[in-house]
C-alpha cells in the first residue's frame, strides 16, 4: 500500500494532569557522539557523497533564513563535523544543486536562490576537501541562466556536470534547457535542444553508471496548474538525445522528493515527495533499467516521516541511499536516514531533533514522567494531518516521532486528552478528506508515546457521532474520557459522552435539568482539585444563522451526574473564539489564553488577543494576569501545563501569519519566556502529580 499523508491544518487542544515524576526516557532519536555538533533543520540542502573520503557533504539550505554553512556526516562515528573553509566562501543559498567530481575530488555547486539583491544566481563554485578550500570558478563562454529547483548529475565518463530545467522564479518560466560544464575546458555550453521532458522544476537526476545516460524523474512546470509527473526520461550524451522510458506503474506524481543512484543494484530509488494534489509521500520506489519497471519497497521496522524538499545521495561503500532534511508535516527536520535496499530496511542516523514551523490548532498534551509535550497535528491552514512532535522541556528540543504502522486518517479540529494511568494520548474526531460525514470524523485512537505507536479503538457499542470542536478531557478522577458539544455537518451538538476504557465502552450521559445548550467551538478541561469537567465558551447560530457567543463557565461533576453554570460578575473576558483553556493545580484555577476576541455576543469586528485571565469556582471570579514579555496576538494555539507548573503556548494563527514558536508562562514571576530562556531555570521545583487510581 502506498503510504501518503496530508499536510496537517487546526487540532482542538485540551490540557492534562500527568503521572508522578520520575526520570525522563532517551529521546525518540539516538544522539549522536557529538551531540553539540548538528547541522541545524532545513530543506533545499545541497548533499553529495564524498567517496575518496567515505563521507557524506551538506551544503547550504534554508529554515526561512538562508544558510552557507559546511558539515560532513562521518558514517564510521556517526557524527558530524561543522567545517570552516578557506577561500571564497559562497553566499547563503537554497535550491543550489551539487555534484561530486571524482577525479578532482571537489564538490561543484551550482545556481540557487540568495537573499534579495542578489536573488537567483548563474555561480560555479567548487569545495576541495584536501585543503578545506572554497573556490569561485571562472569557466569560458557564458553560464546557464539564473535558476532554482533545477537538477545535476555529474557524467563521469566525459568528466561533465549537467543542469536541466529549474525555474528563473516565476511559477510561469519553468525551463528545458540543458546545459554542460566541462571539467577539462573549463567552459559551459547549451546542448542543442531535441524534443525532451518539457519544462520542469522540483524534479531529480541521476546518472546511469551502467548505461550512460542521466535519467530524471518526476517534476512540474506549473503552466497549467499543479502538473506534477511521474515521468522517467533519460538523456543520451553519446548522441544527445533524450527518451521516455516510462510514465506509470510507479510512484504516484510528485516534486519536491529525493533521489540516488543504486550503484549495486543499477536502479533509481525515489523517496517522498509532495504536492499537486497528490498529497505528502513517504515512500521508496526503485526504477530497474533492466526490466523498465518500478518496484515498491515495504521495509519493515521504522520509515522516515512524510517528507518534502529533502536531498539524497547514495554511500557505495554500504550500499545506501542517505537522506537528510526537508519539510515533515509542518515541521523542519535535521534528521539523517539512511535506506538499505538489500535488507529492505532504515536507519536512524545520528541526532534528529527538528524545529517546529507553523502550528495552527494543533492538540498538545504533557508527559510527566518523560517532561515531554507531545503537539499532534497542526499546519498551516492548508490540508490536514496525522504528524505527532515532542518538545522536551528541560531541554526545548523538539522531535518529530517516527511512528511506524498505522495512523489515524488526516483531519483537524477533534479532540486529545491524556490518560496518565494507561500513558496513552487520546484523539477522538475532528474533520479531514477521508471523514465519513461530510469529512467529519468519529473514530477514536490513542497514540503510546513510549511506544511511538497509534492504535485504532474499536468498542462495538453506540458512540457520539461525527463532530469536529467539541470540549473534551481526561477524568482522572474516574478513569474516562468526557467529551460535550461539537460540530457537524448537520448542526451544533449539546450531549456529553464518556469513554471507559476499562468496559472499552462509550456511554451517553443522559441528564436532566440544568445543562449547557448545543454549541461548537467549547473549551473543556477536567479540574483535579474539584473533580469537575469544566466547559468554557463556545458559540452556536441564532435563527438569523448569526454567531451568537457563549461567555459562561459549566462544571460537569460525574459524581453527582449534574451540571453547574457559573455566570461571572465583572471583569470577566471580553466575548471570544477559537481560545485555549487549561487547569492550574497549583493555583487550583482555570486559565483562558489568547483567543479571536469581540466585545459583541454577535462577534461584530474580531480582534487577536494574547491576554491569561485566571478563574477561580470557590468565588466564581475572573482576574486578568497581565504577564510580562507577552507573545504575540493568536487563535487556534496548542496549550498545555508542564511540571513545572508553567503553562505552555504553542504556534496558533497570529496577526496575518501563523506562528511557529514555543513559550512557556512562568506564573511565579507572571512573565513568559522563549527561545534559550524556554528551559526551567530550578528543575526541581518540578511538582509531583498524584492520581488517585479509584473513583472518589
Amino acid at each position: 500500500m502506498r503510504n501518503r499523508a496530508l499536510c496537517v491544518v487546526c487540532f482542538a487542544a485540551v490540557v492534562l494532569t500527568g503521572a508522578r515524576l520520575s526520570a525522563p526516557p532517551a529521546p525518540p532519536a539516538r544522539a549522536s557522539a557529538a551531540n553539540d555538533a548538528h547541522p541545524a533543520a532545513r530543506y533545499y540542502p545541497a548533499l553529495v557523497w564524498d567517496v575518496q573520503g567515505d563521507q557524506l557533504l551538506m551544503f547550504a539550505g534554508s529554515d526561512g533564513t538562508l544558510s552557507n554553512e559546511l558539515w560532513a556526516y562521518h558514517p564510521s562515528a556517526d557524527q558530524w563535523e561543522l567545517l570552516a573553509p578557506e577561500g571564497d566562501v559562497p553566499p547563503p543559498l537554497e535550491q543550489t544543486s551539487a555534484v561530486w567530481d571524482s577525479s578532482a575530488r571537489r564538490m561543484l555547486v551550482f545556481g540557487g536562490r540568495a537573499d534579495r539583491p542578489a536573488g537567483l544566481q548563474q555561480l560555479l563554485w567548487q569545495y576541495t576537501p584536501v585543503g578545506n578550500r572554497w573556490s569561485l570558478i571562472q569557466p569560458v563562454g557564458s553560464p546557464p541562466p539564473a535558476r532554482t529547483g533545477h537538477s545535476a548529475a555529474w557524467d563521469p565518463v566525459r568528466e561533465r556536470m549537467l543542469v536541466f530545467g529549474g525555474s528563473v522564479g516565476e511559477a510561469s518560466q519553468t525551463l528545458d534547457d540543458l546545459w554542460v560544464y566541462d571539467t577539462n575546458s573549463n567552459s559551459w555550453s547549451q546542448l542543442p535542444p531535441s524534443a525532451g521532458p518539457g519544462p520542469r522544476q522540483g524534479h531529480s537526476a541521476v546518472w546511469n553508471t551502467g548505461g550512460d545516460e542521466m535519467l530524471i524523474f518526476g517534476g512540474g512546470s506549473f503552466r497549467a496548474g499543479s502538473d506534477a509527473n511521474a515521468e522517467v526520461w533519460a538523456y543520451s550524451p553519446s548522441d544527445n538525445t533524450w527518451q521516455l522510458k516510462n510514465s506509470s506503474g510507479g510512484p504516484a506524481k510528485r516534486l519536491r522528493h529525493a533521489a540516488a543512484w543504486d550503484e549495486a543494484r543499477q536502479a533509481m530509488l525515489v523517496f517522498a515527495g509532495c504536492c499537486s494534489g497528490t498529497g505528502w509521500f513517504n515512500d521508496v520506489f526503485s526504477y530497474s533499467l533492466a526490466t523498465n519497471s518500478w518496484t515498491e519497497h515495504t521495509p519493515a521496522g521504522i520509515v522516515p516521516p512524510y517528507t518534502n524538499r529533502v536531498r539524497a545521495t547514495w554511500d557505495p561503500a554500504r550500499r545506501r541511499m542517505m537522506v537528510f532534511g526537508g519539510i515533515g508535516q509542518c515541521f523542519l527536520k535535521n534528521d539523517l536516514w539512511a535506506f538499505e535496499p538489500e535488507a529492505n530496511r532504515w536507519e536512524r542516523l545520528s541526532a534528529a531533533e527538528s524545529h517546529l514551523l507553523v502550528r495552527e490548532g494543533a492538540s498538545a498534551v504533557f508527559d510527566d514522567r518523560a517532561n515531554a509535550a507531545y503537539v499532534v497535528g497542526g499546519c498551516d491552514g492548508s490540508t490536514p494531518g496525522n504528524s505527532v512532535m515532542r518538545i522536551d522541556v528541560l531541554t526545548g528540543a523538539t522531535y518529530e516521532m517516527v511512528t511506524p504502522g498505522v495512523r489515524p486518517h488526516s483531519r483537524s479540529d477533534h479532540g486529545a486528552a491524556w490518560d496518565p494511568v494507561g500513558r496513552a494520548i487520546y484523539v477522538f474526531g475532528g474533520r479531514g478528506p477521508e471523514g465519513i460525514n461530510a469529512g467529519y470524523h468519529h473514530d477514536l485512537w490513542r497514540y503510546f508515546p513510549d511506544e511511538d505507536r497509534w492504535e485504532e479503538v474499536r468498542t462495538g457499542t453506540e458512540s457520539p457521532g461525527s463532530r469536529s470542536d467539541m470540549a473534551m478531557a481526561w477524568d482522572t478522577w474516574h478513569g474516562q474520557l468526557l467529551i460535550f458539544g461539537g460540530v457537524s455537518g448537520g448542526g451544533h451538538y449539546g450531549d456529553l459522552w464518556a469513554y471507559r476504557p476499562i468496559e472499552n465502552q462509550w456511554v451517553p450521559l443522559t441528564l436532566e435539568g440544568t445543562k449547557p445548550a448545543a454549541r461548537g467551538y467549547p473549551m473543556g478541561v477536567w479540574d483535579s482539585t474539584h473533580g469537575k469537567f469544566l466547559v468554557y465558551g463556545g458559540w452556536t447560530q441564532d435563527e438569523t444563522f448569526a454567531k451568537v457567543l457563549f461567555k459562561e463557565v459549566w462544571a460537569y461533576d460525574p459524581a453527582t451526574a449534574s451540571w453547574v453554570r457559573y455566570d461571572q460578575p465583572a471583569p470577566y473576558p471580553s466575548l471570544r473564539s477559537k481560545t485555549r483553556i487549561l487547569w492550574d493545580e497549583t493555583g487550583a484555577r482555570l486559565l483562558l489564553i489568547a483567543g479571536e476576541v469581540s466585545e459583541s455576543s454577535q462577534f461584530d469586528s474580531p480582534h487577536l488577543e494574547n491576554q491569561v485571565w485566571a478563574w477561580t469556582l470557590e468565588r466564581n471570579s475572573w482576574t486578568l494576569l497581565e504577564p510580562g514579555n507577552a507573545p504575540p496576538p493568536r487563535y487556534q494555539a496548542a496549550v498545555t501545563i508542564d511540571a513545572f507548573g508553567r503553562p505552555i503556548l504553542i504556534g496558533g494563527y497570529c496577526i496575518n501569519r501563523y506562528c511557529g514558536d514555543v513559550w512557556a508562562l512562568d506564573l511565579r514571576v507572571n512573565s513568559w519566556v522563549t527561545g534559550g530562556d524556554f528551559a526551567p531555570d530550578l528543575p526541581e521545583l518540578a511538582h509531583h502529580r498524584y492520581l488517585p487510581l479509584v473513583a472518589r
